[in-house]
């Protein structure tokens, strides 16, 4: 993470927001597998 260089405190939170999008997005394609249709 970081590796780009983003500079100051939008880099970070940018990564952040990337990570918790990408935690969300497994949680719910998870939730539709295993979700009886």
């Amino acid at each position: 993470m970081g590796e780009n260089g983003a500079t100051g405190n939008n880099g970070y939170a940018l990564e952040i927001f990337l990570f918790l999008f990408n935690c969300m997005e497994f949680v719910w394609v998870s939730g539709v597998l295993f979700l009886p249709f």
